[in-house]
Order: structure tokens, then sequence, then C-alpha cells
């Protein structure tokens, strides 16, 4: 299919939400996972924001799509997922225990410490200047982790990404207009 965005605005957790049903516009929405699992290669997501459930709901046996290539390997997209509201070292310590011959080709990795704590406090406080610190040192295992796994270093990409960091008003982004947000 075409590209698309998913169109889903939703910045809370609404259970039994998916990406599909909602959004613009309100159809399947095809995702990396997708075009992975479809072609036999295994995924995983770790996020420790709650809200995130909805990429393992919208992509279960239940809501992904049926297998587009060749051999079907079901509607499951995600292999392996673990949502664990407030605990990225926890996140961590399963994705380094995880690195072994059979790592998935695609892990998603969510660490929410900054973003929790620039909501909480404010960015630029001291709370979101330690939530940057942790999730950069989160980073640092993860690439020593690799160091001592050369084969998997051999092969792996790193990209990394972040959430925000601030917006208007100070503790949130609800002012679609304002360029901060």
């Amino acid at each position: 299919p075409e590209w698309q965005q998913h169109g889903y605005v939703i910045n809370y957790t609404v259970p039994g939400d998916t990406l599909h049903e909602n959004g613009l516009p309100a159809r399947y929405k095809p995702s990396v996972f997708d075009r992975l699992h479809d072609r036999g290669r295994s995924t995983m997501m770790l996020a420790s924001k709650e809200k995130f459930i909805l990429f393992d709901r919208s992509y279960s046996a239940g809501n992904g799509a049926p297998d587009a290539e060749g051999v079907d390997h079901g509607r499951d997209k995600i292999d392996f997922a673990l949502v664990k509201d407030g605990d990225s070292s926890l996140l961590l310590s399963v994705l380094i225990a995880r690195m072994t011959e059979d790592f998935p080709a695609y892990t998603f990795l969510h660490i929410f410490d900054p973003d929790s704590a620039g909501h909480l406090n404010g960015w630029g406080s001291l709370s979101w200047q330690l939530g940057v610190k942790h999730a950069d040192s989160m980073i640092e295992l993860l690439l020593a982790a690799l160091e001592l796994r050369p084969a998997l270093k051999a092969t792996t990409a790193l990209v990394v990404t972040s959430d925000h960091g601030g917006g208007v008003p100070w503790w949130t982004h609800v002012d679609p207009a304002h360029w901060e947000n």
C-alpha cells in the first residue's frame, strides 16, 4: 500500500483501541512489524509507556493483517512484546538477556524517562535532566552489551530517536498551533 501516516492523536491509553479503527483514514495501517514478520523475520517491542500497548494490540493475532508474502506466518506481527509502565531499566535487562543467536531481526525499545519527567516536573528541570542521563546510560549499557557480542554487533543497526524535549504550556503539549509542540 501507499505510504500513510497513522493519524492517531489520542495521547492516553484507551482499552481495546487499535490504530486501525481510529486515526485518519480509519483502515489497516501496515507497519515495520508487518514488513518483517510477513517475510519470516522475528520482531520484539519493549516499551515503558503503558499507552504503547496500542501497538501490540493493533498488530496482534486478532487485529493484524493476514500475511501478505509467501508462507503464512500468521497475523500476530510482534513476536514478543513487553509493556511495563515506568520501568525502562527492566526493559533494558530483558533486551540484553535476549541478545542470543535468535535475537529478533527488529526490536523496538521505548525509554520513557525524559518524557515522563518533563511532563511531571517541566522540561529542563532537574528531574528531566536526570531522566535524560538515565536514558543515556541505558543506551551506553546497550552499546556495551553489543560490544560483548561481536557477531550480533556486526549485523545490528541501532537507530536512536527521541520523544519531544518540551512543549507549551511547560508541562504538556496541547496547543497544536505552537511551533514547539
